[in-house]
This record gives structure tokens, C-alpha cells and sequence, in this order.
């Protein structure tokens, strides 16, 4: 199973499944909050697939890639990775080839960037080891990627990637490999994005209403454009309402606690609205 957020709020989940709800919806689907949504026709698997959809992430604009174990999306072939805009499923290039499983993970960074892991082996046209990335238009390796070196005769092997994180600066890279690009690194590793790109993308002045959620102070920053009604609403992983409030704030910069102290230890969803912006995070409590 997968599951992925968009800046609504919206969930989607993906796996292995034929109904969702009530609702008929191949492999993936979307929860608004009150009922479940299909994608379109949904991911077709392969009679002989284990794993139709193994990853879901959603980008800045809100595209739902899915990955995992398939031949179509919608009715569109797509190798084991999809695009869906929000209307229709689109195929990355020729896709992903894979030893097994399909695409395992995947992960977008700041600037857009789509990374893909898994025991994958092509991308596109362009052979890879174990990741590669998209940058909506072709495939590209990510270095020398992940893979196994066997010390008794040298010999080497396409890694294996599991799980793909973004922050603002550093893809983080989990897995069965051995070699990480140039460097020996045990099952884990980090990529540094390019700073200029990252700081190109950052410096860009939001047209509106901007929210930054600080996992560290567990509060959104918010720069307001003008008098802006806000809403903080926090959701337990079954989806229960835990707390909802609402205020009024002026223009300008703000720092809007959320409020953890009487939250159980868990994981938590809190979704914020300001104005016609959203912005949904995941956060954890813990003493």
C-alpha cells in the first residue's frame, strides 16, 4: 500500500484493490474528506502482478505520480509509472524497467524533480542503477546510483532502492546496496541537490497568501497578503477530527502554533487554510 497527500488535503491511496468504499477504483484512489474518488479508470495490473501500486507521491502543482507494477494507466500504457493531472493518466516516456516489483519508491524535490527507485534497471532509453530521475520531460541517471559490489572478485550489481525522502536540500536514499554514486555507503544514503537551483525556486515572491510548515516548532509561518480567514484542523491517520479552530488574521507575517501539548503520543495530519491556500503536513508527538 502507498498513500500521498496533496495541498488540499485530498488523500490518495494505491496498492493492490478493486473497490474503495463503494466506489469502483482500479489499484488507486482518492478520499476528498468525504467519500472516495477513482482516477479515471484507475491502474490495471498485470494478471501476474504482486504489486500494482507500490508509490504515490504528488508534486507542487498537484500531478499523482503512481508507481509500482503495471503495464496501463487509465487507457494509456504506461511501464510502472504514471502521471495523472487530475483529469487524465499520462505515461513518463517509455517508463521504468525493472528486475522485480516495479517502482518501489518515489519522491519529488523543491524544484519538481521526480525521483524513482526500485530494482530498476532503464529508464526511458537511459540505463540506471537502482534510481533515476524525471524532470518532466526525459529520464536521466542520478550519477552512478546505487548498487552491490561483491569484494571477492570485484564484481558489481544494480542496488536495489526501497524508499526515496525529499527536503528542501538532500534526497535521502534507503535500500540493499553497498555503493552509493562514488561512495561505499551500507543500505542508506543522501544526495545534495544543487543549491542554485534550490535557491532560484525559494527566492521566487508568492503572488499570494504563502504557508511554511516548521516541523521543529510544530507551527505553520504564514505570509499573509491581507485580512485572511485561517483554519487549523488536526486528523488522527483514520481520518477522526481531533481539533479544529478558526481565526481571523491581519496582513503580514505570522507563526501559528498548533498546539501538541494536549495531543497522545501519535501521528498526526494538520491541514491549514488561509484564504484560496492549503497546505497539509504530517507531524509526530511523541514525550
Amino acid at each position: 500500500m502507498a498513500i500521498a497527500f496533496d495541498k488540499a488535503g485530498n488523500l490518495y491511496a494505491g496498492g493492490k484493490f478493486e473497490v474503495a468504499g463503494s466506489t469502483v477504483a482500479h489499484n488507486i484512489a482518492m478520499w476528498d474528506g468525504i467519500s472516495w474518488r477513482s482516477l479515471g479508470e484507475g491502474i490495471r495490473k498485470e494478471p501476474t502482478s504482486f504489486h500494482p501500486v507500490n508509490a504515490l507521491v504528488v508534486d507542487h502543482v498537484g500531478n499523482v505520480y503512481a508507481g509500482g507494477e503495471f503495464t496501463q494507466a487509465g487507457t494509456t500504457a504506461a511501464s510502472n509509472i504514471a502521471r495523472w493531472d487530475g483529469i487524465a493518466w499520462h505515461p513518463l516516456a517509455e517508463g521504468i524497467c525493472s528486475r522485480y516489483s516495479g517502482v518501489s519508491a518515489l519522491a519529488v524535490n523543491p524544484a519538481g524533480i521526480l525521483f524513482t527507485g526500485g530494482s530498476i534497471y532503464r529508464a526511458g532509453n537511459v540505463p540506471v542503477y537502482g534510481i533515476a530521475q524525471w524532470d518532466g520531460q526525459r529520464w536521466s541517471a542520478l550519477d552512478e546510483g546505487v548498487y552491490s559490489i561483491v569484494r571477492y572478485d570485484t564484481a558489481f550489481f544494480p542496488g536495489s532502492v526501497t524508499a526515496l525522502f525529499c527536503d528542501n536540500t538532500t534526497l535521502h536514499v534507503a535500500g540493499l546496496f553497498t555503493n552509493a554514486g562514488k561512495h561505499t555507503s551500507c543500505n542508506f544514503a543522501q544526495y545534495r541537490f544543487d543549491q542554485n537551483t534550490a535557491h532560484t525556486l525559494h527566492s521566487t515572491t508568492p503572488a499570494h497568501s504563502a504557508i511554511l510548515f516548521d516541523k521543529r516548532q510544530a507551527s505553520f509561518r504564514l505570509h499573509l497578503k491581507s485580512d485572511t480567514h485561517v483554519q487549523v484542523g488536526i486528523t488522527n491517520l483514520m481520518g477522526k477530527m481531533i481539533k479544529n479552530t478558526y481565526t481571523t488574521l491581519p496582513r503580514g507575517n505570522h507563526l501559528v502554533a498548533i498546539g501538541t501539548n494536549t495531543l497522545p503520543c501519535g501521528v498526526y495530519i494538520v491541514q491549514i487554510k488561509a484564504g484560496i491556500e492549503r497546505s497539509c503536513s504530517r507531524f509526530v508527538v511523541g514525550r
